[in-house]
């Protein structure tokens, strides 16, 4: 099953735990959060050193979804890498 985390800005997770959500999810990474009119949407499939980079560079801090993806179907691919953008900034997280 997934791992879909509502993030706070005063939430901070370390590498350990971070290691942990891709030990057992580790088919994607996404983020998803606003900017005034805008929504921004990271995804990344690849090492845990990336995605613990790409939190501290991008996500922590901020008011967001994380979802860490266990394939059930579907190539582990960015394709498949949730969140998914529906149409302009209507975003779903899984």
């Amino acid at each position: 099953m997934c791992i879909l985390i509502h993030h706070t800005p005063e939430t901070v997770f370390t590498d350990e735990v971070l290691q942990d959500f891709y030990t057992h999810n580790s088919d994607g990474f996404g983020a998803c959060w606003g900017d005034g009119d805008k929504v921004h949407v990271l995804k990344h499939v690849g090492s845990v050193e990336d995605i613990i980079t790409l939190y501290n560079d991008h996500v922590k801090g901020k008011e967001c979804i994380i979802h860490f993806r266990m394939k059930t179907h579907g190539d582990i691919d960015y394709e498949n890498c949730h969140p998914y953008h529906i149409t302009g900034n209507i975003v779903t997280g899984n």
